[in-house]
């Protein structure tokens, strides 16, 4: 079943959209539609995001900027840093 959903873009974004569409051969109804329903697939599909809230770790933005973090640690461990600090 599809639903219908109303979003507000300011002009210059919508007419970006317009242009990006035509340029697919899509209308911008469909192209936002699809970009829509691929950022909600990626994060469904994320293996980490059933896990977004579960620690209490005092980083907010976690749920958004894991791979920022785990790239972070994992640069940190490359570089031969102690990240496990107690």
């Amino acid at each position: 079943m599809a639903h219908t959903l109303t979003i507000r873009l300011r002009e210059e974004l919508y007419e970006l959209l317009e242009q990006m569409g035509e340029r697919a051969g899509k209308t911008s109804d469909e192209l936002g539609s699809q970009w829509i329903e691929l950022a909600l697939e990626r994060v469904v599909n994320d293996p980490l995001f059933k896990h977004a809230g579960s620690v209490n770790s005092g980083v907010t933005d976690w749920a958004d900027r894991h791979d920022y973090y785990l790239g972070q640690t994992l640069k940190e461990e490359m570089d031969g840093a102690d990240t496990c600090k107690t």
